[in-house]
Parts: C-alpha cells; sequence; structure tokens
C-alpha cells in the first residue's frame, strides 16, 4: 500500500482544529455581515408622497448628511427628524407664533398650486 501525502498526515494528527482567530466559546454570538439589526422595532407604513414632495424628503436627507448628522437608515430617517422638529416646534408656543404662517401656507400647497 502507498503512503498517505504528508499534507493528508498532518491533517490527521492535527486534534486542535484551525487556531486561526478567536476560538468559540459557549454562548458567544457572532455578528454577520450586512446591516445590523435595530434596536428600535419599526413597522412599514404605507405613505404617499408626491413627485416633488418625493424630491424635498430625498433633499433633506443629503442636507442632513451634508451637514455632519448620521442619518444611517436615509430617507425614512430624515422623516422622522422633520416630524421631531415639527413636533418641537409645537411643544414651545413662541415657535409656533413664528412658524404659524409657513405651516398654514404649506398645508394643501400643492392642491391650490394645481388648481391655478
Amino acid at each position: 500500500m502507498s503512503k498517505a501525502p504528508a499534507w493528508l498526515d498532518k491533517a490527521n494528527q492535527n486534534k486542535t482544529g484551525n487556531t486561526v482567530g478567536n476560538a468559540a466559546e459557549v454562548g458567544q454570538v457572532r455578528s454577520k455581515p450586512g446591516p445590523k439589526k435595530a434596536l428600535v422595532e419599526r413597522k412599514s407604513v404605507g405613505l404617499k408622497f408626491s413627485a416633488a414632495r418625493n424630491d424635498e424628503i430625498s433633499k433633506l436627507e443629503t442636507l442632513l448628511k451634508q451637514n455632519g448628522y448620521a442619518i444611517s437608515r436615509g430617507r425614512s430617517e430624515a422623516v422622522e427628524v422633520a416630524v421631531s422638529v415639527l413636533l418641537q416646534v409645537f411643544e414651545n408656543k413662541e415657535n409656533i407664533a413664528l412658524w404659524d404662517g409657513f405651516i398654514t401656507e404649506t398645508i394643501g400647497k400643492e392642491e391650490r398650486d394645481k388648481i391655478t
């Protein structure tokens, strides 16, 4: 009978396994590649935006990134920021006086523009 190749002999004698990297431990959870699971559970909500508002949401996302705000979820996070800012405006009565005209003008503006 012929002798086995050296690499097969070495593999057969290896009782410790692969020692490259960190050894696995009981209960150790390794991170998987790709997007990480969010800490906050979110669900999809079917919102409809016009093409103009859709472009504005993309513009808002770009502006937030350009101004150094670390948004990782893109447009949906940009909308969340916009909602939070508007809620903050409503919490302070002085801010409402400053923004009242703009908010009133913005509500239904696209429909009014289509009519005229």
